[in-house]
């Protein structure tokens, strides 16, 4: 059925555009009703989101406030009792022990630290939550596919939910105790960006996580994409190299190598596993997505590099064809290469090389890698 208008009559909040719920039995823009306004619901967890903080206070049958209250004492005021952290709407607070030792009070939805997430969610809401159905806007499936700020607003989400569990605590007492926490706010993600594709890494204490996603022009197109890795002192080519080729009909993630190569040749399908973990998956919009971990500071003589943080390295990518159980040859442009910092701050965009004998033969693996994939 077709999407009502904003300002049109109903009944439920899915007849509404993504960007709004319905409210007062109208269609109304997520975050644009004033707090202390009073209106009627219609269907919950919706309607709330036409608030400006989302959060609400019901006052009789159906009929709610829209209210953003604050705790009086401060933002994460320390504290002894609850009473200490009373809340601007009369509501008594919580006063919870941190990492730090000392104890402070959790956060009321229209303290400052919220205004971020709620910003980043009335973003996604008024954006791109429109490729999702109304019904699956909220879900987190959805969001993951189609939200580029997804991680970050999980991350603020979480870190005002329970600020004071991190407020004037010392990195070494996060790191143990609020592990994922503590990588997710010292590190980022880094990029290169292919042809067709994107590779992104994130840096972490003892491991590092590739994300390659490819486009779903290639993934309809095509038959394999490769990635590899060579030490950023040696010559450009496809000798010495840490390469994953990923299989785009069935996901299939093979790790090889072409070390002790005299010339240029097939990779080998003899790597042995290191992989702390590998996972694929079609994002709504057709790319694919797939991800592996690897620790640093591992090396397997002759099969893999030794991934260090904060070293450079030469990035070498090529994508083709099947044809008769065989990888064909790439194209001459749709291979190339890059010089990346295993860092994640980095960011960068390959290139395609002018002469094609460097990178000639990111071709016909062997026969048995494809009865493996096929």
């Amino acid at each position: 059925m077709d999407q009502l208008f904003d300002g049109a009559s109903c009944t439920e909040s899915y007849q509404c555009p993504n960007s709004h719920v319905c409210v007062n039995s109208v269609c109304t823009e997520v975050g644009s009703v004033k707090n202390g306004t009073i209106i009627k619901f219609t269907d919950l967890p919706f309607s709330n989101y036409a608030c400006d903080h989302f959060a609400y206070s019901a006052i009789g049958n159906e009929t709610f406030t829209c209210i953003a209250p604050v705790t009086l004492a401060g933002q994460a005021a320390e504290c002894t009792t609850n009473s200490d952290c009373a809340a601007s709407n009369n509501n008594a607070g919580t006063c919870t022990c941190g990492l730090s030792g000392d104890s402070f009070c959790l956060l009321q939805i229209g303290d400052p630290l919220y205004d971020k997430p709620n910003n980043y969610l009335k973003d996604w809401l008024k954006g791109n939550a429109k490729k999702c159905n109304t019904a699956r806007r909220l879900s987190r499936p959805c969001q993951r596919d189609y939200w580029e700020n997804y991680d970050e607003y999980q991350y603020y989400r979480y870190q005002a939910s329970v600020y004071p569990w991190f407020k004037n605590a010392k990195d070494e007492f996060v790191k143990i105790f609020q592990y994922e926490y503590y990588e997710l706010e010292h590190t980022g993600w880094a990029n290169e960006t292919l042809k067709d594709a994107k590779l992104q890494w994130q840096v972490l204490t003892d491991r590092v996580t590739f994300n390659l996603t490819v486009d779903s022009g290639v993934v309809s197109n095509y038959d394999w994409y490769g990635v590899a890795l060579k030490e950023s002192s040696d010559k450009l080519s496809m000798i010495d190299g840490d390469y994953v080729v990923v299989m785009l009909k069935n996901h299939s993630v093979f790790h090889m190598n072409t070390f002790g190569y005299g010339s240029n040749g097939r990779p080998q399908n003899d790597t042995a596993p290191v992989f702390i973990r590998n996972s694929s998956h079609v994002l709504g919009n057709g790319n694919l997505l797939v991800s592996w971990t690897r620790e640093l500071g591992i090396r397997i003589p002759n099969q893999t590099l030794e991934l260090k943080s904060g070293a450079n390295y030469t990035l070498l990518y090529a994508f083709g064809k099947v044809e008769k159980g065989l990888l064909e040859k790439h194209e001459k442009n749709n291979r190339g290469y890059g010089s990346i910092l295993l860092s994640s701050d980095f960011s960068g965009k390959g290139k395609i090389p002018d002469d094609d004998s460097a990178l000639s033969t990111f071709s016909l693996l062997a026969l048995l890698l494809l009865q493996v994939a096929f």
